[in-house]
């Protein structure tokens, strides 16, 4: 194989791991929302769960993810973690930017769908649907699996890079966290 045919078949498989995460979502004009996981509920009266999603915006414009809406609660709110005075609070978020060019990846710590008042704890292996509300992108329904109480991540084992589950740490190539307002 020529050295020309071999960087060609590189570079496309590096463009193909790198928007795995993409290929595993839904993808609403200019962003790819996936990587949709939430923990299990720790007890059987859990009234409060998380979901974590990354959201990729390949446009030119920022999108801005203003609300959201789940059947297995009934509310549904973007929350952040915050350090205040040595102590880490949860505030709700407000509205959180998705930077052009860039991609927003919520994790355990930090932002997340905060999912209140569930009608049922949420258990290991169920799949439901959230829906994130877009400024440009509108209405985004995803689908979103229940991992283990401990879990850190969706554990696909696509590595990027953020610290979530078995991966090995391969990072995005323009990778920006997005800014709440």
């Amino acid at each position: 194989m020529s050295f020309l045919k071999k960087a060609a078949v590189a570079a496309m498989a590096c463009f193909l791991f790198s928007t795995a995460s993409q290929a595993d979502g839904v993808k609403a004009g200019d962003l790819a929302v996936g990587e949709a996981w939430a923990r299990a509920s720790a007890t059987p009266a859990a009234k409060a769960g998380a979901a974590y999603v990354n959201i990729a915006n390949t446009g030119a414009r920022d999108d801005v993810l203003i609300g959201g809406a789940s059947a297995v609660s009934k509310r549904v709110e973007i929350h952040v973690h915050k350090h205040e005075n040595g102590v880490m609070k949860m505030r709700p978020a407000g509205d959180v930017t998705i930077p052009a060019g860039g991609e927003v990846a919520m994790g355990p710590g930090g932002l997340h769908v905060m999912l209140m008042g569930l009608n049922q704890p949420l258990k290991k292996g169920e799949v439901f649907e959230v829906t994130l509300t877009f400024k440009n992108a509108g209405d985004v329904t995803i689908p979103v699996t229940t991992m283990g109480v401990a879990a850190k991540g969706a554990g696909h084992g696509h590595g990027h890079g953020h610290g979530q589950g078995d991966g090995d740490g391969h990072g995005h190539g323009k990778h920006k966290h997005g800014t709440t307002d």
